[in-house]
């Protein structure tokens, strides 16, 4: 698995050095991702992800582009909520007169999730609404009616959030946002879908962790009501002991008094 970088488009860009201590690499059977820290202005661009697969044939496999756009703020109360470092996760294919939008996002069952589209146009005169479906295809979305009070909307200048509170099993799906500009004509850009998946979440008590990813990113550990406790180990084997111990002197004890 190589990550390529490029300011323009596939053809010119150039393999990211991993052991550079911005860059921080992960890795699981059916997905990467690449997280750069600090990201400061010349780290705008086209990023690639490549996987090499070396039987039974070798062949390479290279991804679309996924633009990181770095935005710059004058002030602390128009920074964007999310995290200060930029991650590309499982590479989105985008265009950029599109709204940007993550490919995938997950949550934990019962906890919020927040989705941020980011867009080239000025959105102060032009209205952000957001969709979902439960497939990638936008023409079979429905509309997010925002005054339902699972939802919540932040919109700026040149972004906009979508926050599901309390997320279920039945939120996951394909969430998108759409810009409409007014002035000066009439036009409508929609983003493509950011996958957000639902993580069940159940309490291990021999475990700190309480959101437990899917199988296909994680081994899930095995549930409380599976697991024997170690007391009740050590008890039986204490009782089999003193069994074997008493079976064993009360034949000592009758051969001895044959004849």
């Amino acid at each position: 698995m190589n990550w390529f970088f490029s300011q323009t488009s596939r053809n010119g860009s150039k393999k990211i050095e991993i052991h550079d201590e911005r860059y921080n690499l992960e890795r699981g059977d059916t997905w990467s991702s690449l997280t750069i820290k600090k990201v400061v202005s010349d780290d705008s661009g086209w990023y690639f992800c490549e996987v090499i697969r070396e039987s039974p044939t070798l062949k390479h496999y290279l991804s679309n582009g996924s633009h990181l756009i770095i935005l710059n703020f004058s002030s602390p109360q128009q920074a964007l909520p999310i995290k200060p470092t930029g991650v590309i996760d499982k590479s989105a294919t985008q265009d950029t007169d599109q709204p940007l939008i993550p490919a995938t996002v997950e949550a934990c069952s019962g906890l919020s999730a927040t989705i941020n589209c980011t867009f080239q146009i000025n959105a102060s005169n032009s209205i952000v609404n957001w969709y979902f479906s439960e497939t990638p295809d936008f023409s079979e979305s429905k509309k997010i009616e925002i005054r339902d009070e699972r939802y919540h909307q932040e919109k700026r200048e040149t972004w906009s959030s979508l926050t599901i509170k309390e997320v279920l099993s039945n939120g996951s799906g394909w969430y998108f946002c759409e810009v409409t500009e007014h002035i000066p004509h009439l036009r409508q850009y929609h983003s493509n879908g950011s996958h957000l998946i639902i993580i069940e979440v159940y309490q291990d008590r021999y475990s700190t962790d309480a959101c437990v990813p899917s199988e296909s990113f994680c081994t899930v550990s095995e549930s409380p009501s599976s697991v024997t406790p170690t007391w009740l180990i050590w008890t039986g084997s204490v009782l089999g002991c003193a069994v074997l111990a008493i079976a064993m002197a009360i034949i000592w004890s009758t051969r001895r008094r044959a004849p």
